[in-house]
């Protein structure tokens, strides 16, 4: 929420072609639909459209959500058997971005390699296997040692 700064992550827009005045003044808001709850999430700005958050989110819980908006005018339709006021509906799909903020685990406790004395240098020994629940390539960087010498192993 801090990273917008009081500003609208989007904006919905629609536009009425009547005369100016009430009947073509439109007014947002967000479909109240049980099965995305999205108006706990999200407010829309009843005049702008402005599309706000109101909860901060974590991608690895959700990383989208789809919600429908309303605009609508401020008088009865004159549209022959319309009832209440002109509208319309949009589908508005909101992507959560991803921060670093899980951090990678190994895939086991424990990990055991084998090798003979004699293997030829460059020899594989063992696969060790990490997990990351941030999207992000994961860049693991082990040391090994060996007779008192640090190596640093490169793993992509």
């Amino acid at each position: 929420m801090e990273k917008f700064g009081g500003k609208p992550i989007t904006i919905v827009k629609a536009e009425d072609s009547d005369a100016p005045g009430p009947q073509s003044e439109i007014r947002y808001a967000i479909v109240q639909d049980s099965s995305t709850n999205a108006w706990k999430y999200f407010r829309v700005d009843e005049i702008t459209g402005g599309i706000y958050p109101l909860d901060k989110f974590d991608r690895e819980a959700q990383d989208s959500f789809i919600f429908d908006v309303e605009a609508m005018d401020s008088m009865q339709s004159s549209l022959p058997g319309a009832t209440g006021t002109n509208k319309d509906i949009v589908k508005v799909q909101i992507f959560i971005g991803d921060i670093n903020d899980n951090p990678p685990y190994f895939t086991e406790k424990r990990y055991e390699g084998r090798v003979k004395e004699n293997a030829e240098i460059y020899t594989d020994i063992i696969t060790v296997k990490a997990q990351d629940l941030d999207r992000r390539k994961l860049n693991l960087n082990l040391i090994k040692i060996a007779k008192s010498k640090l190596s640093k192993l490169n793993l992509k």
